[in-house]
């Protein structure tokens, strides 16, 4: 940001201009080539080029020349058009200027928030046309109703499990006959897991009652079953 300093001011070259309009300062106490010389100065040692910046200068400069024209020169005559759209340049650029400095200042205190107008808005009920009759209605639901296509479900049949009563029964009845079988033999006309479960629970709560007796020789050989 370019500053101007000189024997009667130090700061921005904007408040310049707001202390010479306020009379804080003359403008025949500034010399405007020395504010020239050291912006020249400035864009010098600038790494880069701000053409915002530059534009800034181009206006506040402007509006000093045209004050202290006719401070030096009251005798000479000014193309008003000219000086009103200088006026309204200026204006603009203070507006914005300050509007900056708000904007810069809502940024830094990190609270931001945006207002609406607020909505209103009125619950309505179901409103149908005025040429709206039941029978037309009832011939629109009848529409969509036959757009739905009834969904048809998988037929799935549930199979029949013994019990574990009819289960222990069952092996009772086995036992009686042969004395003695394998957990094989017991298993071979089951027609699911869920038998093979049901008889291996059976022969549990038979050995619990110790109805039987179970007897395995070797690792992964044949389970014995046979009444005690």
């Amino acid at each position: 940001m370019f500053t101007f300093t000189d024997e009667k001011f130090s700061g921005p070259l904007d408040l310049l201009l707001q202390m010479i309009e306020g009379d804080t300062v003359k403008i025949t106490d500034v010399s405007l080539m020395h504010v020239t010389d050291a912006y020249i100065q400035h864009i010098n040692a600038s790494a880069t080029i701000d053409e915002s910046e530059m534009a800034d200068f181009l206006i506040v400069a402007a509006k000093l020349l045209y004050l202290k024209s006719k401070e030096l020169l009251p005798q000479l005559v000014v193309d008003e058009e000219g000086g009103e759209d200088l006026a309204r340049q200026l204006k603009m650029y203070e507006q914005f200027a300050r509007m900056a400095e708000e904007v810069k200042e809502m940024l830094l205190r990190r609270r931001f928030m945006y207002a609406r107008e607020p909505i209103t808005i009125k619950a309505t009920g179901f409103q149908p046309p005025k040429t709206l009759s039941a029978h037309k209605l009832g011939v629109v639901m009848t529409d969509i109703a036959a757009r739905f296509k009834p969904m048809k479900l998988d037929e799935v049949r549930v199979q029949k499990i013994m019990s574990i009563k009819e289960k222990i029964d069952a092996v009772q009845d086995l036992l009686q006959t042969f004395k003695k079988a394998t957990f094989k033999d017991l298993i071979a006309d089951t027609k699911s897991r869920a038998d093979i479960v049901v008889t291996f629970l059976a022969l549990l709560e038979l050995v619990k009652t110790r109805n039987i007796r179970l007897d395995q020789r070797e690792h992964f050989d044949h389970i014995y079953v046979e009444t005690t």
